[in-house]
């Protein structure tokens, strides 16, 4: 496994599992253990061919964001209860692949280019089945193909069943049609961020002489 994706290479299957370390007398067990450290399983990666763990402790959550970002992009994942959108589940299978990372699926002529862009692919069925959904980066409409924004933590197998959601810029509008925004979702009543906050094409702007 040795790509430069290697935090997603397992899916992300023992994110937040709990984890205890300690010492033990195999030879007399009734003794008990000595407790080193213990919390949950952060980021994970492969190297070596050796799985390597990052442990956070109880502490962590201390560190964890309270309150709101001021953005103009929406802070709900898109989707969830407070987005409150219902995302349309697309089953479909996989017919060919490519790479870890590209991939086509058996929906070809029934969606047109960029419909899965910024959506997700969830597998259901086969060796990857209980990773994480993996986002969308470009959709080929004619032949169902596809490319992701990180590879899959393993090579997917034709016929893997799989599970198509669209996706979300997270815009409040935008006045390019093809992006998809919580307006054109009927959806604006639920964005959660805040649409006049300038973006960084604002407040990096520079002074030029001579300029408006």
């Amino acid at each position: 496994s040795r790509d430069p994706h290697r935090n997603h290479r397992r899916g992300r299957r023992f994110s937040g599992a709990r984890i205890r370390v300690f010492d033990v007398n195999w030879n007399a067990v009734d003794q008990g253990l000595i407790p080193y450290l213990g919390g949950t399983i952060g980021e994970t990666s492969v190297k070596g061919g050796q799985f390597l763990f990052e442990i956070r402790s109880h502490t962590d959550a201390f560190n964890q964001t309270i309150g709101r970002v001021l953005s103009p992009y929406c802070s709900a994942d898109f989707g969830d209860v407070k987005c409150g959108f219902a995302v349309p589940e697309i089953f479909t299978t996989v017919i060919g692949v490519v790479s870890d990372f590209q991939l086509a699926v058996d929906l070809a002529a029934d969606y047109d280019d960029d419909f899965f862009n910024l959506g997700r692919i969830e597998f259901v069925s086969g060796g990857l089945r209980g990773t994480d959904p993996v986002e969308i980066f470009d959709y080929d409409g004619a032949s169902g193909g596809m490319e992701l924004f990180v590879p899959l933590a393993a090579k997917p197998e034709i016929g893997d069943d799989v599970i198509m959601r669209i996706g979300c810029s997270k815009l409040h509008k935008s006045d390019d049609a093809s992006v998809r925004t919580c307006v054109s979702y009927a959806n604006a009543r639920r964005f959660r961020g805040f649409k006049d906050v300038p973006g960084s094409d604002n407040y990096l702007k520079m002074p030029i002489p001579g300029g408006g």
